[in-house]
């Protein structure tokens, strides 16, 4: 007996041909008033193997030949429904991204299958009888499953994100307990095709539900289809009923009335006769003068269902059309524009069992941020989920849970294909790759019961959500007949014609867009122009993943999105991804794929988000959010165009009002401000504004700066009054200042062996530097100490590296450490003093290669308080192609003491800025605790910098020391020009050895100040294109010059304007 459940179970979870038994057919989200929520508290069972599970028929504790399977030692556990075993201390979480982290024998499952025998005890409501129809639901189990109730089985799936009803009505009991039981196994035929990128999570991670239907008849399935015939919305109602035969004819009856509690009022309504002879039927209702759904106005309707007096299923809909015309995605006729994110469900204590607060918390989130489309990657969500996009407002991308992506990891490192596995651009490789990993499953006939199965399922429990606009036939799962009849069933079956989306049929051979992962402008502007819209079957254009958001990035949002409007055929994409996978289980850090013992793994690939780990914004979101702003300001001459650029609504929702501010020293005032009449500017027009006129300020220091602004006018569902929808500047009037530099006082020099020290007359200043590396080792100024080494770290360095970002991996940090850039070393070649000046020859180069940047530095006490660095760096090679020709950064680090704990800045703000991921920030006046001037990425890497600063002040709150620093190019004629620079300031080192935040050191009683001439781009090549040109920090022939000025005076005054003077 115990030999042939163990068999029956092997050959169902092995069988690609057997999707599931005895379950239902999927049918449209409704669960009627009579059920019971089966989730909470389950005993449990966890087994390393299914051979060793009890029988249906014997006591959750006995388990069988434990001692064949590792010792393992199997008791009754108590675990909690929705759940995933691993996050509850059972098993461990394994991240891949594409290997399969099993051996890659389809459709055989590995013997070492770990398998959760789940129960619970439940009885039935009162005034259910055996009469009743009763169902067991289950919305998500991973990876598959059989169900036992009162012993008996009723039924058995596999789909992971699939949900799945079995029909009880015959084993449940009326007047006793109920035992249900339900095995569940980790590895199945399944798990080959739901390869998606995150952690492999075990268990009944969704609701689990007992339902029943009357005794009379009920309504089985139902399906929306809305039709927009000028401003008359007509509603198609296809419904399947199940009506006992004694039950006769009975009236089946839909009527539409507005949504809301005081909108009761039925607007239309239609009926009909149904039976069990003739249980299907359409209905047809027709709303003159309707108000239609869009993503920017979600407009609801609530829809009511009645099968007589029996069963009543009530609806919202939004009534609304998809189509493709000339080429492109349009709703209500309109194209769109789909300005969006991949999202995966994660939640970094309960892994995919996901509270569905907290995705409400997402998907609000999203809308706060101007996404207006989600990607679900690569499954379908909670059922509840697609009712809130309805709700909020979004576009929704609704993906087949299937991905096989390990099969091209398979033929790609056996056979030595060239390229990385992680490389998804790379067409090149397809041609190697797609029809061999295709053989395995997606081109392979054994396997299509299973690929019809997922896309039925979702299409039919999916069906009526107006959000839902595209079908998607899962994800990198190559390209075979299988795809090809997935589509054909889709257009058999969906009468509502939505387009259908699939990045593995390149060319779009049956999908009916093309879509591409991470192209790089250029490939992206050839694709454009060699499939225009113009074209007789022109198609539209998406981009299902791009500007990998792995963490610090993504650089170069702004250059796809000005793409992305000015090509008509060009709808915008889905950035990778929306949040980081971290799971805090137990540990003091978010982990990732090793950091459980998992092997193989793919390390930190699954931090890739624009939100932590705990769904907080990073700086990367807030650039997206003010790339993807909804309203654009283009700046003229003297005038400023306001244009919108939503599909569907004017402006008349929100509210705008500018600004011009002069930022003189340390101050700011607000020169003028008004409010901008935004009435009836429609979707896709603009409207000219009048730049006021400003007085020309009388001093040289002053900048003038237009800053625009545009906030919601009314509460929303998804933000409060007065949100901040998009920001626009543009610098009126820049700085004129040219300073000239006069050394100090005279002063005293003393020489040793091994330092320089110039003291100023008055004893107020005093510097000393190193007379064997030439930098700087002390500089005080009375009797406080402003630079100073640290027991860990010198007091002053020219530096080139930065801890490197996830996106220097792949190319750029290569590279720089094949010319030693982490590794420059000092070699002083000359050094001499000059009045208050010391002035050093420095040569910086790595060992074993024969370039360095040859550097001449010269230290100024230049007045009683102020210390200026001018620094030149040329490069040096015996041949050009012997040196960098780009490198990550270069500027000073300098150590100062921790009583500078404030700090104010003139410049962007007030999160941190790069060259290629700026709009997040604007120019401004900041202040902020130097404590918060770190973004601690879930895994370290270079942060925190700030670019176009004027100046910087860092200062004690309680005190008096003041440290204030500018930058200057010097010219020709013995001037110096202020010029733009970029800061960090933090007291964490070994951000290159840390895996985790908390592996960071943190200095006792220093900071390290930063201060750049420049550095290089983020760009998104983790997975995408590199740093752009334009962004990249190129080593000129010339080199770099420039001068750092450093003030700490206690007190404002003459000396302060002219070396901190604003650019």
């Amino acid at each position: 007996m115990a030999n042939e459940f163990y068999k029956s179970i092997k050959k169902d979870i092995e069988d690609p041909g057997l999707p599931h038994r005895k379950r239902l057919r999927a049918r449209a989200y409704a669960i009627p008033e009579s059920h019971v929520i089966l989730n909470g508290s389950w005993s449990f069972v966890y087994c390393p193997t299914p051979h060793i599970v009890p029988l249906p028929e014997e006591p959750l504790n006995v388990v069988r030949d434990t001692a064949k399977y590792k010792g393992a030692e199997v008791t009754i556990s108590k675990i909690e429904v929705p759940g995933h075993w691993e996050t509850q201390g059972f098993g461990i979480p394994i991240y891949t991204n594409i290997q399969f982290p099993f051996p890659a024998n389809p459709p055989y499952a590995p013997s070492d299958n770990p398998t959760g025998v789940y129960e619970r005890s439940f009885t039935v409501p009162q005034g259910w009888t055996k009469s009743m129809s009763a169902r067991l639901r289950f919305d998500g189990v991973d990876s598959a499953y059989h169900v036992f109730l009162n012993e008996q089985e009723v039924g058995f799936s596999k789909g992971s994100r699939l949900s799945a009803e079995f029909d009880v009505s015959n084993c449940l009991s009326y007047d006793k307990l109920n035992t249900l039981r339900v095995y569940v196994y980790k590895w199945s035929s399944g798990s080959y095709i739901e390869d998606q990128d995150q952690w492999w999570l075990s268990g009944i991670f969704r609701d689990v539900t007992l339902i029943s239907f009357p005794s009379e008849g009920h309504i089985e399935h139902f399906e929306i289809n809305t039709v927009v015939d000028g401003t008359t919305g007509v509603v198609h109602i296809d419904t399947q009923t199940v009506i006992a035969q004694q039950s006769g004819e009975m009236q089946l009856s839909a009527s539409i009335s507005e949504f809301g509690p005081d909108n009761c009022q039925v607007l239309e309504s239609v009926q009909a006769k149904v039976s069990s002879k003739s249980p299907y039927c359409k209905l047809t209702v027709k709303m003159p003068k309707a108000k239609l759904w869009n993503a920017e106005s979600p407009y609801l309707y609530q829809l009511k269902l009645s099968l007589g007096a029996a069963h009543e299923v009530v609806k919202k809909i939004g009534i609304r059309q998809v189509d493709i015309i000339e080429g492109k995605i349009c709703v209500n006729g309109k194209p769109i524009l789909l300005l969006g994110v991949n999202r995966h469900d994660h939640h970094p204590k309960y892994g995919r069992a996901v509270p569905l607060a907290f995705v409400e918390h997402d998907l609000k989130q999203m809308k706060r941020m101007n996404i207006n489309a989600v990607r679900c990657s690569h499954y379908p969500n909670h059922p509840r989920f697609y009712d809130m996009c309805d709700e909020l407002g979004l576009w929704v991308l609704n993906e087949t849970d299937l991905e096989c992506h390990g099969f091209g990891e398979v033929v790609s490192r056996t056979a030595n294909v060239a390229g990385n596995a992680n490389d998804v651009n790379c067409e090149n490789r397809q041609p190697y790759t797609f029809p061999s990993a295709s053989k395995f499953t997606s081109d392979n006939p054994a396997w299509l019961p299973s690929y019809i199965d997922r896309v039925e399922n979702m299409m039919r429990r999916d069906f009526n959500h107006p959000s839902v606009i595209i079908w998607s036939l899962g994800n990198e799962s190559f390209y075979g007949q299988n795809h090809k009849e997935m589509y054909k069933y889709i257009k058999k079956a969906d009468s509502s014609h939505r387009p259908v989306h699939y990045e593995g049929d390149t060319w779009a051979e049956t999908a009916d867009m093309y879509s591409r992962m991470y192209p790089s402008l250029e490939q992206l502007c050839q694709l454009v122009k060699s499939h225009p819209s113009s074209e007789p079957d022109a198609k539209p254009i998406i981009l299902c993943e791009y500007a990998h958001a792995m963490g610090n990035g993504p650089g170069a949002v702004a250059e796809y999105i000005e793409l992305f409007r000015r090509y008509d055929n060009l709808q915008g994409g889905f950035i990778w991804e929306w949040a980081n996978h971290g799971l805090k289980l137990n540990k003091p850090y978010y982990a990732y794929g090793g950091d459980f013992g998992d092997q193989p793994n793919d390390g930190t690939f699954v931090m890739d988000g624009l939100n932590s780990s705990e769904h907080q914004p990073m700086p990367g979101l807030i650039d997206v959010k003010f790339n993807y702003q909804p309203v654009g300001v283009k700046f003229l001459s003297k005038s400023f165009n306001v244009i919108n650029n939503y599909d569907f609504v004017s402006l008349n929702h929100l509210k705008g009002h500018y600004k011009v501010t002069a930022y003189a020293l340390s101050s700011e005032d607000v020169l003028m401000s008004g409010k901008l009449d935004l009435r009836d500017i429609s979707a896709s027009e603009c409207k000219e504004f009048k730049i006021p006129q400003i007085p020309e300020p009388d001093e040289d220091e002053i900048e003038l700066w237009l800053t625009v602004e545009f906030q919601l006018a009314q509460e929303t569902l998804w933000a409060e009054k007065d949100h901040v929808i998009a920001v626009a500047q543009t610098c009126l009037r820049k700085s004129m200042k040219a300073v000239s530099f006069e050394p100090g006082s005279s002063s005293e020099v003393s020489m040793s062996r091994t330092n320089i020290t110039i003291r100023a007359d008055d004893n107020q200043t005093q510097l000393t530097v190193n007379a064997i590396t030439g930098l700087i080792s002390e500089w005080k100024v009375g009797n406080k100490s402003i630079i100073v080494a640290d027991a860990s770290v010198e007091a002053g360095k020219l530096s080139f590296w930065r801890a490197p970002i996830d996106n220097d991996h792949s190319i750029d940090e290569p590279y720089w450490r094949r010319f030693g850039l982490d590794d420059m070393r000092t070699d002083l070649r000359n050094i001499h003093t000059v009045g208050s000046s010391v002035e050093a020859r420095i040569r910086m180069a790595p060992p074993v290669v024969a370039w360095a940047f040859d550097s001449e530095v010269r230290y100024t006490l230049a007045s009683e308080t102020a210390l200026r660095i001018s620094t030149t760096i040329r490069p040096s090679a015996p041949d050009p192609a012997l040196k960098p020709q780009y490198i990550p950064r270069v500027g000073w680090e300098l150590t100062i003491p921790k009583v500078f704990s404030e700090a104010r800045w003139f410049g962007r703000g007030p999160g941190e800025s790069y060259s290629d991921k700026k709009a997040g920030t604007r120019i401004g006046l900041f202040t902020k605790p130097v404590s918060e001037l770190d973004t601690l990425y879930d895994v370290p890497q270079e942060n925190g910098n700030h670019t176009e600063t004027r100046w910087l002040e860092l200062y004690e709150p309680t005190g008096d020391s003041v440290l204030r620093v500018a930058m200057f190019i010097p010219g020709t004629d013995g001037t110096s020009q202020p010029t733009l620079f970029g800061f960090k300031v933090s007291d964490k080192i070994g951000f290159e050895s840390a895996r985790h935040p908390c592996d960071l050191v943190t200095l006792k009683s220093s900071y390290i100040l930063r201060i750049d001439y420049a550095q290089h781009g983020l760009g998104t090549a983790a997975c995408g294109p590199g740093v752009l040109p334009q962004y990249e920090l190129k080593v000129p022939e010339k080199g770099f010059s420039f001068d750092i000025v450093l003030d700490a005076a206690s007190s404002l005054g003459e000396r302060y304007k002219r070396i901190c003077c604003i650019s």
